[in-house]
């Protein structure tokens, strides 16, 4: 299978400026990502501000929420990864 990101043909300063925008990319998506899972937890467990600090059930809410979160994201990635790996193997014949 060929690599969907082939940069051999290019020369340093092209590479150099692809690996950034793919950086700038994966940084993006990370701060998307951090902000859905702040703003879902956050909407799902605080409901009334009270207090200055959280309270119990609020802080116990959070955590399960981004556990939850954290073990779908990484589900996510396993699924992924298997499905790269099932496409870059060659059917058997």
């Amino acid at each position: 299978m060929q690599n969907m990101l082939d940069v051999e043909h290019l020369n340093e300063g092209q590479k150099q400026q692809v690996l950034g925008k793919l950086n700038d990319m994966q940084m993006q998506d990370s701060l998307n990502t951090y902000n859905g899972l702040v703003e879902r937890c956050f909407n799902e467990c605080i409901t009334h501000f009270r207090a200055k600090d959280l309270e119990k059930a609020e802080t116990g809410c959070i955590e399960r929420c981004v556990t939850k979160f954290m073990a779908f994201s990484q589900r996510i990635g396993t699924r992924f990864q298997e499905k790269n790996m099932q496409q870059a193997t060659p059917p058997s014949q």
